[in-house]
């Protein structure tokens, strides 16, 4: 099976949810990670669409920004902000997640040579069948086999800095920019 390109969390389009892996989160964090995917996906997750996670999420997106923080490419204000800022969106964690690791999971880390934490974004995206949004080239080489639907399909070429929407930490200026205020809506 191929997995095919969807459009994510638009509202009225097939899939109005779709999974977040951690990967697909850091573009909207680091100016050097953006791409337009990326952005289409933030606009998504503004526009109220329901985005699914693994109970590992939060501590995956954790230690990447801890990691982050240790090289200097953002501050601990910058993480405290960032993290704010996700409390908005429509983000739910899995609560099957923890069941499923040491069956259904470690197969598919077996089966697909994945880490365990990649295969149970995979594991979470073929139970619920909806499409997934990573950038995790194992990840998206796993789901073309699977046929899981990719939300970040081509978005490995990367620009530089996105143009007039900026909701990242901008290490020029040591500043947290947010140019789209709007790109931050609460959940209704």
């Amino acid at each position: 099976m191929v997995s095919t390109s969807v459009r994510c969390g638009r509202r009225g389009a097939r899939d109005p949810a779709f999974f977040l892996d951690c990967s697909a989160t850091l573009p909207w964090i680091f100016a050097d990670e953006v791409t337009p995917a990326s952005d289409r996906l933030l606009d998504d997750l503004s526009s109220g669409a329901q985005a699914w996670v693994p109970a590992l999420w939060p501590f995956e997106l954790g230690n990447v920004l801890l990691g982050a923080q240790r090289r200097k490419r953002i501050d601990q204000a910058g993480v405290e902000a960032f993290l704010a800022k996700l409390k908005v969106y429509a983000i739910d964690v899995d609560d099957q997640s923890v069941a499923h690791a040491w069956a259904k999971t470690l197969d598919l880390a077996l089966l697909y040579q994945l880490s365990t934490y990649d295969a149970a974004y995979l594991e979470l995206a073929l139970r619920r069948h909806l499409p997934l949004s990573t950038l995790d080239a194992d990840l998206i080489r796993a789901a073309g086999i699977t046929g899981i639907g990719l939300c970040l399909q081509g978005a490995r070429g990367r620009s530089p800095k996105r143009s007039g929407r900026s909701l990242y930490w901008d290490t020029d200026d040591t500043r947290w920019s947010m140019t789209l205020a709007e790109g931050f809506l609460p959940k209704n």
